[in-house]
């Protein structure tokens, strides 16, 4: 039987989702199978990811009522269709591409395990310090990669030597926040970032350029530049105004913009890794803004609730959550004081009550087709002693967080990587000193000598653990 023909037989059994009369959209090399059931005799329509609305593109054709199958060619005048949108004339709710594992340009490509769930971030690109991270035994980094710059050797060798060590590398997709068609238009000059360009066709072709670029060359088999696995968009979209900015926006519109960003982004991805993860990227401010005006910081409870609606309502895609669960005050470790609760209600989601991320991604409006738990990546979480030269018992006090942290992140089963934040201590981070180095001063972040914490954490995922666990557990 022909794959058509397949997909309609399974189809006339199957019922559309509430919100849309279309079931599936699957993209092959060549073309676009669309199946679903028409209320009444109508057309198809298309929009394109930068189109946040309107009529959209009638397609030629008439669908009778009833279970139908429609076959599109992928490519048209070309552009590629594979992060259209597709609906009825009759339906509000264009749908996004369900099935893209016939689009890939490698489909055997592997998953890569990680060997354990300890992470770092704040990776310094100097090949000179990389030996350091397999002395820690990490299974997991972060790399920050700026949009529309040529990354090149620096983080060829980085990823490559991640790759041999059995490092699973996670890329954090960050875009400048003025002077570029990437760059969101109505971004705040004040800010770090920008929103990707979703506002029109330029901006995305451009973002989807970057995107696919990066993919093509960290996710070929062989992996002879290293290997990206998972994939942020942005850096703590809730306080979207500071790290991510499309200027002043209700948390709707927001949504709207970033979930488009996110399609395409993960679209890019899967072009050429069958196994490529998208993730929001979210601070601890679970249902407190981190500001007071509501068209620059959201809650990321609530942004969260928005992603899972659109995904289940306009075709479900791959996507996990990046959090970043700091104590209340990022210069007190002592984040087993935290004033948070067991409830979803809390105002904070930090190590103290992380389970409470985990029992709200397993309500079934967040599980992936159904069934699965999505991924959650601990992003950012670090701990602060004070001074560029701490005492003794600051150290001791870092090192008894950390080891906290990763007790109550243990048994979370959701919690795919614990990223420490960070390597080294940064001399420009706020007065932040969180590294598991201290700094050489008047370097910026050049390490300069181990913390008590740095001891600990190369003893985590190791026959190690339960003694150090024990050694600096919390008083």
């Amino acid at each position: 039987m022909r794959p058509l023909a397949l997909f309609a037989l399974l189809f006339a059994t199957a019922v559309p989702t509430a919100w849309s009369e279309i079931a599936t959209v699957a993209v092959s090399a060549t073309d676009i199978a669309i199946f679903g059931a028409a209320p009444a005799p109508t057309t198809l329509r298309e929009w394109l990811p930068h189109e946040p609305g309107g009529p959209g593109r009638a397609v030629p054709g008439e669908i009778a009522a009833g279970p139908f199958s429609v076959k599109l060619p992928r490519h048209v005048d070309g552009r590629d269709r594979l992060d259209s949108r597709w609906a009825l004339a009759t339906d509000a709710h264009p749908t996004w591409a369900t099935d893209v594992a016939g689009a890939c340009a490698n489909p055997d490509l592997p998953a890569m395990p990680a060997r354990n769930r300890k992470g770092l971030g704040g990776i310094h690109p100097d090949p000179r310090l990389f030996q350091d991270l397999a002395d820690l035994g990490l299974g997991h980094i972060t790399v920050n990669i700026l949009l529309g710059r040529t990354n090149g050797p620096q983080l060829d060798r980085l990823l490559t030597f991640a790759h041999e060590h059995g490092i699973v590398v996670t890329a954090i997709l960050l875009t400048p926040p003025r002077g570029s068609v990437l760059s969101h238009p109505d971004c705040d000059p004040s800010a770090h970032y920008a929103l990707p360009n979703v506002t029109s066709a330029e901006g995305v072709a451009a973002f989807r350029h970057e995107v696919e670029k990066l993919a093509a060359r960290y996710c070929q088999p062989g992996f002879p530049h290293g290997r990206i696995s998972h994939w942020i968009l942005g850096n703590e979209v809730d306080a979207g105004w500071v790290w991510t900015n499309a200027g002043e926006k209700t948390a709707h519109a927001y949504m709207d913009e970033y979930h488009r960003a996110l399609r395409v982004a993960y679209y890019a991805v899967r072009r050429f890794d069958p196994n490529g993860k998208v993730y929001i990227s979210l601070t601890h401010h679970w249902d407190t803004p981190h500001g007071a005006n509501p068209k620059r910081f959201y809650k990321s409870r609530t942004l969260l609730d928005m992603l899972a609606a659109r995904s289940l309502n306009t075709g479900d895609f791959e996507w996990g959550v990046a959090y970043h669960p700091y104590p209340n005050d990022l210069f007190n470790p002592r984040t087993w004081d935290d004033a948070v609760t067991d409830g979803f209600d809390t105002p904070q989601v930090t190590m103290k009550n992380i389970a409470v991320l985990d029992r709200y991604l397993r309500e079934p409006r967040f599980l992936y087709r159904g069934e699965t738990v999505r991924t959650v990546l601990l992003s950012e979480q670090g701990y602060h002693t004070p001074g560029r030269d701490p005492s003794p018992e600051a150290e001791a006090l870092q090192a008894r967080a950390v080891a906290y942290a990763w007790g109550q992140m243990r048994d979370v089963d959701s919690i795919e990587a614990f990223h420490y934040h960070r390597w080294i201590d940064h001399e420009r981070e706020g007065g932040l000193n969180c590294g598991l180095w201290t700094v050489e001063e008047g370097t910026t972040t050049w390490p300069e000598r181990k913390k008590a914490a740095w001891h600990l954490y190369r003893a985590l995922a190791t026959p190690a653990e339960a003694t150090a666990l024990a050694d600096w557990a919390t008083p």
